[in-house]
């Protein structure tokens, strides 16, 4: 079974990638970050989470979302990839 810890180190660049890239739609205080371990996946670097709309508008909550981080392959890339595995997942948050 997969073991999820937060990473405040991971919220920051995200923050920063998102910044520097202009997507400043993006409300990043909803935004977490988790590092997976343990996961079965082979070729997925990060995945996006988030509820549906009726469990947000019965919390009467905006939309919060997780980007998940999965240690064994997203700790394996280069910088590079690793910013563009951050861009990548931020462009799944909508407007």
């Amino acid at each position: 079974m997969a073991r999820y810890v937060r990473d405040k180190s991971l919220e920051e660049l995200v923050r920063e990638v998102g910044g520097h890239v202009g997507l400043n739609h993006i409300d990043y205080s909803r935004i977490k970050c988790v590092r997976s371990y343990g996961s079965k996946s082979k070729r997925v670097a990060a995945r996006v989470h988030s509820g549906s709309r009726a469990l947000w508008t019965g919390l009467g909550l905006k939309p919060h979302y997780v980007i998940e981080f999965v240690s064994e392959v997203f700790d394996s890339l280069s910088g590079d990839e690793k910013l563009e595995v951050i861009l990548h997942e931020l462009l799944h948050i909508p407007r």
